[in-house]
C-alpha cells in the first residue's frame, strides 16, 4: 500500500512512521543568539543548495551561535549550537518561498542531535561548543 501524507499532525523521520497527532510545545527558558551575516556570490551558494532550491538575488550566508538554557525536553538543562544557514528560494509551479536552508548544525549534546537529526532530518553533528565570552 503506497504511503500518503495526512493533513493533520507533523511528521518525524522517516515519515512512513505516521503523523504526530499530539504535538506538545517545547519551552526554552532562555536563548541567546550571536550571528554574523554576509552577502556571498550566487554561484557559491548554488553549488551548496540542493535542487530545487536556488540562491536569491542577494545570497546571504548566516553563521550563528546559540546558547539554549532551561530546555523542557532536557529536564531544564541546556546546550549550545553553531550553525550555517544559506538564503534560498523555492520556485515551484504554484508557490514561491524565500527562506533559510540549514546547511549544517553543530551541537554539544547528543539528546537534541538525535531528536533533530534522526527524527526531524536536520543536518546535525556533535562538537565541543563552549559558552561564548
Amino acid at each position: 500500500m503506497p504511503f500518503t501524507f495526512k493533513a493533520e499532525g507533523g511528521y518525524l523521520m522517516p515519515p512512513s512512521f505516521g503523523p504526530l497527532v499530539d504535538r506538545k510545545v517545547c519551552h526554552y527558558g532562555d536563548v541567546t543568539t550571536l550571528a554574523i551575516l554576509y552577502v556571498s556570490y550566487k554561484d557559491a551558494l548554488a553549488a551548496l543548495l540542493p535542487e530545487p532550491l536556488q540562491p536569491p538575488d542577494e545570497p546571504v550566508v548566516t553563521i550563528y551561535c546559540q546558547v539554549c538554557r532551561q530546555v523542557d525536553f532536557m529536564a531544564g538543562r541546556g546546550y549550545n549550537i553553531v550553525g550555517v544557514n544559506l538564503s534560498a528560494v523555492f520556485a515551484g509551479k504554484k508557490d514561491r518561498s524565500v527562506w533559510n536552508f540549514a546547511a549544517v548544525l553543530w551541537e554539544n549534546d547528543i539528546i537534541p542531535i538525535i531528536t533533530g537529526r534522526e527524527l526531524l532530518g536536520a543536518p546535525k553533528l556533535y562538537a565541543d561548543i563552549p559558552d561564548p565570552h
